[in-house]
């Protein structure tokens, strides 16, 4: 079955569904440039980081201190005509505000997601103990403990998405989701101009009144400051990949789901009329 992007409608929320460190910012700041209302709202199942409501500073370094209370489906409601963001799968939507909300979904090397999260609560985060510097000096031992674990949260987090992406990329569900079909981002891929065309063409379809093109909105998102925006590691991270934490997360599959990921997207845009 062909499918055809649905063209933005501007009283709908625009919701980034990614993997962590998977440009979930960077993404946003993306759109910000094509001139959608970025509601700050990083929405999880109880409630959700108010990330505008509070200082760079603040975002960066304890994020956790920004959340507030509150029902996903509200927090989805309230983030009408605006765009909002998070990791919570758009799956668990009712009917209702499932068809009110439109998706770009983001994901990236399993193996890039942890050591980069790892890097972030090690040494960016104020409010993630368990693996800190205090809690542990070796970095290897450290990365142990939060592989153990994160380890299954991004599994979980990625099986979520590629149910989603079953919606759109199985035959059987294409004729009931083809009016909802979303734009599929693949993180490693941002450098590889042929690939940054094809997005290009998408967001042309998906917002026709915007002539910048993808490359151009991603060149200005990268000299913003974002929340979790890295200059490198301080670490080896070849170190980090020992025996023990290879063999601990080994059973995740988590090659398997991020090469299940990479075809639903091929399949996907090949479907794209």
């Amino acid at each position: 079955m062909k499918y055809t992007l649905p063209i933005r409608d501007s009283s709908k929320c625009l919701y980034i569904y990614t993997v962590p460190k998977a440009g979930t910012y960077l993404l946003a700041s993306i759109l910000e440039e094509y001139g959608i209302r970025n509601s700050g709202y990083h929405i999880g199942f109880t409630g959700y980081l108010d990330t505008c409501s509070h200082p760079a500073e603040t975002n960066r370094h304890s994020p956790s201190t920004t959340r507030t209370k509150q029902q996903y489906i509200k927090s989805f409601k309230q983030c009408a005509g605006q765009l909002a963001f998070g990791h919570l799968s758009p799956s668990f939507l009712p009917p209702g505000v499932f068809n009110a909300t439109q998706v770009v979904v983001a994901f990236r090397d399993p193996f890039e997601v942890l050591v980069s999260e790892f890097n972030d609560f090690r040494f960016i985060r104020r409010d993630v103990r368990f693996c800190s510097k205090d809690a542990e000096t070796d970095d290897s031992l450290a990365f142990g403990m939060y592989l153990q674990r994160q380890g299954p949260i991004i599994r979980d987090i990625m099986i979520e998405m590629s149910r989603y992406l079953d919606c759109f990329s199985q035959p059987m569900y294409a004729a009931k989701y083809a009016y909802s079909v979303p734009i599929v981002v693949n993180y490693n891929l941002l450098k590889d101009q042929n690939y940054l065309h094809s997005l290009n063409q998408q967001l042309a379809q998906f917002i026709p009144s915007h002539d910048k093109s993808f490359d151009s909105a991603l060149k200005a998102a990268y000299r913003k400051p974002t929340k979790t925006k890295s200059n490198g590691y301080c670490f080896d991270v070849n170190l980090l990949w020992g025996n023990a934490n290879q063999s601990m997360i080994k059973h995740l599959k988590l090659e398997q789901l991020h090469r299940r990921l990479i075809k639903q997207e091929q399949i996907i845009l090949s479907s794209l009329s």
